[in-house]
């Protein structure tokens, strides 16, 4: 799906909206895409929940500073993009159920960082089951040459799918 939203700078670059299905495996992928595409689109500001000046509600864009009134207002709009991309991103009731989760009472269209938050906690977690899990799968991994591999990939703290996709990626 190509996207009609607008690039930060007002540019017409057409760029593909990453889609995620519910795949552990391809969450990794997704989210780095996703947030290159958020960056372009240039609302990745909504994605973190520790924002400057980041309204309390959709209704709080006014402030006696004009500069932090604008900072709240363009942060509302970030946020609604970031919704929407969301929304259109995320497909099976799964995955989609997280975006109708992300609703407050003074964010009844949702935020953003709240849809980026329970996605990584779905499927990145990092938590000692997590580690363990991830742990046992390396351990179960066919090793071709360099026996050091899954420590390295363990101490780096990457992904189980990233190291995975590396090591295939050396090997041919």
């Amino acid at each position: 799906m190509s996207s009609g939203i607008p690039d930060a700078d007002g540019s017409s670059t057409i760029i593909q909206l990453p889609t995620y299905h519910g795949d552990p495996a391809a969450y990794q992928k997704f989210i780095l895409c996703f947030r290159a595409y958020s960056n372009a689109k240039g609302y990745a500001v909504a994605l973190d929940p520790l924002a400057t000046n980041m309204p309390t509600s959709e209704t709080d864009i006014t402030d006696t500073d004009r500069k932090i009134a604008a900072i709240k207002k363009a942060y509302v709009k970030a946020n609604a993009n970031a919704v929407s991309a969301y929304t259109l991103a995320l497909e099976g009731d799964q995955v989609f159920q997280m975006v109708m989760s992300a609703t407050t009472a003074d964010w009844p269209h949702g935020l953003a960082h709240l849809i980026t938050d329970k996605l990584e906690a779905q499927y990145q977690p990092h938590d000692l089951v997590a580690e363990i899990e991830l742990e046992a799968k390396m351990q179960r991994i066919a090793h071709h040459g360099d026996q050091r591999e899954p420590v390295i990939a363990v101490q780096s703290n990457c992904s189980f799918t990233t190291w995975l996709l590396c090591s295939r990626s050396s090997y041919t």
